[in-house]
Order: structure tokens, then sequence, then C-alpha cells
């Protein structure tokens, strides 16, 4: 943590982060399709409780899964509840930065699709949403 930030890296007022080429892709019109947003903890780094620092190092095969959506035309966030400037510092240091276009936020973006480790669909039925969330194993997050 003790690399100083490049100017283009800051996080713009606590809540999203460029990427080092933010002012060209402002200028771009994503399509909401092509957008995806990703958790940091438990889904691009091991889940840590959130407190240790710096994060831990990225999962196995997140930089892979990266470029992948890169080559697929995607436009990827991340959205995280840590502050926002940490997890661009650990995106850099880890040569991931330049795969995330859309930047770092701790503010759900607008996306097609999200990539969570404890996410629970809805359905459209509140009854089976309740029955989903009090499913033990249904909230359990795939690294317990």
């Amino acid at each position: 943590m003790g690399k100083k930030r490049k100017d283009s890296d800051t996080a713009l007022m606590g809540s999203l982060a460029t990427t080092g080429r933010g002012a060209a892709y402002a200028s771009q019109k994503i399509k909401p399709k092509d957008k995806v947003a990703i958790d940091f903890d438990g889904t691009l780094t091991a889940y840590d409780n959130h407190d240790a620092l710096p994060p831990p190092p990225p999962l196995d095969g997140a930089r892979e899964f990266l470029e992948k959506l890169q080559r697929a035309g995607k436009h990827v966030i991340v959205f995280t509840h840590r502050p926002v400037d940490q997890v661009v510092e650990w995106l850099r240091d880890n040569g991931m930065l330049d795969l995330v276009p859309g930047g770092v936020t701790n503010i759900k973006p607008e996306a097609s699709a999200y990539l969570d480790d404890r996410a629970v669909r809805f359905e459209g039925d509140y009854k089976q949403a309740f029955k989903d969330l009090a499913k033990k194993e249904r909230v359990r997050p795939w690294w317990r």
C-alpha cells in the first residue's frame, strides 16, 4: 500500500474511480447489455472479513476471467464496500486495472449482470424469495 496513486486512479467523490482510461470510456456509449458488475471480496479475491490490508491475492483464474470478459466485449465494473482507492490499488498491483474499464464503485452500478458470492436471485415471488433467503445453504457463500 506504500505506492503512490496516479491522478487517473484517484477515487472520485468516494464512490467511483477511473481506470486510467476513464476519459476515453466516458466518451463512448456503452450498451447496458454489455455492462457486467463484479463484486470484489469473495469473487475476485478471497473473502477475508473485509479487514485484511492489503486485501488477499487474486483467486485462481480471476485475471483470465476478466480477460475473457474483455474479449467478449463486456464492460467490467468492480463493486465493493471497501474504500474504492484500496481496490483500485489492488487491481493495479495485480495487473488487472486495465481489465476493469468501468472502474470501481461502492454504489451498485447499472449493469446487465451482477456476479457476487452472496447473491440470491429474485424471481418475482416474495414467498419464494423469503424461503430462498432462509435456506442456510442458499445464502452460504461458495468458500464456506
